[in-house]
């Protein structure tokens, strides 16, 4: 699946929250409580770890900064590395830096680490010269670690539209960017997905739910009563209606990875039931009903592993 890792274009799942700086906090819990929670759910895995990454303040000049002219007093944003490192208003070279509004996010990122009880590691140097960040890393089913979720705050693009709103005392007031992203990529995170079950997906996440196979002939107007039904209760399934053996028929199914196959013969037919066999190969019988409502609940409750 590695090309799925490094295609040519990315989907990028990225929200953005327009805050003000005392809301970073907040919003900051809120994401680092949902990111577990998607992961969890999605891959069935607990195992997260950390990154702060903040600004080097020995090199404030590769920063997108809050300056103040000293000969002129005025306040204005300035990334020094990259622009002439003067007074937009009077042409004053005499600049003081002023490191309250990274502090600031910076330390409501922290906050919100330290106050879910979250380990982390902080990087010195490693902030994006438009704001800190945290990366959140997974680790899947071989024991490797994925960078995957990003929370980062961005101080250049509101400056750079000059966005503003009011507050409650009728002043112009710039807000804060919070970018997020919590897959990455859908075809980085696709690929993660289908190593990390080996292609064996949840029965939630399967393409093909139900693959019903008959024994003969005599039976197809009955697997096609199960297949009806079944997709009739939204499940994903398709009905073998070719020549071959039963075996046969299984071993070419496998590939696509069905997460139960569905065998009906004359006893099935007669009382009214399915053969299910699961992916590890162990049959079991149940009236249709009482299968499909199996089904349904293992759907719903988006269980990770197969109930039998």
């Amino acid at each position: 699946m590695g090309g799925l890792t490094r295609p040519r274009a990315f989907t990028v799942d990225d929200g953005h929250g327009f805050v003000r700086e005392d809301q970073i906090f907040d919003e900051t819990i809120s994401l680092l409580k949902i990111i577990p929670s998607i992961f969890k759910t999605i891959l069935g895995t607990e195992e997260f770890t950390y990154d702060l990454s903040v600004m080097d303040k020995q090199h404030p000049e590769s920063y997108l900064m809050s300056y103040e002219c000293t000969s002129c007093g005025e306040k204005f944003m300035l990334r020094a590395s990259s622009q002439e490192s003067k007074c937009p208003y009077c042409g004053s070279e005499s600049l003081k830096p002023d490191f309250s509004i990274w502090d600031n996010a910076t330390e409501n990122l922290r906050k919100a680490l330290e106050e879910l009880k979250l380990k982390y590691t902080e990087y010195p140097g490693e902030a994006a010269f438009y704001g800190p960040k945290i990366d959140v890393h997974i680790k899947d089913a071989l024991g490797r670690l994925w960078q995957l979720s990003t929370i980062q705050l961005d101080f250049f693009m509101p400056s750079n539209f000059d966005l503003y709103y009011i507050d409650k005392n009728d002043t112009k007031v710039r807000p804060v960017i919070i970018h997020r992203a919590i897959y990455g990529s859908y075809e980085r995170f696709m690929a993660i997905l289908l190593e990390h079950y080996n292609g064996k997906l949840p029965l939630w996440l399967t393409p093909l739910q139900a693959y019903i196979i008959p024994v003969s002939e005599a039976y197809h107007e009955y697997a096609k009563t199960v297949n009806q039904k079944l997709i009739e209760k939204g499940i994903r399934s398709r009905v073998d209606l070719s020549d071959g053996t039963i075996s046969k028929k299984i071993k070419l199914i496998r590939t696509m990875r069905p997460s139960y196959i569905l065998v009906v013969g004359e006893k099935e037919f007669v009382d009214k039931t399915v053969s299910v066999r699961n992916r590890k190969d162990r049959t079991k019988e149940y009236a249709l009903d009482e299968f499909i409502g199996i089904m349904e609940n293992e759907i719903r409750e988006k269980k990770i592993d197969q109930d039998f």
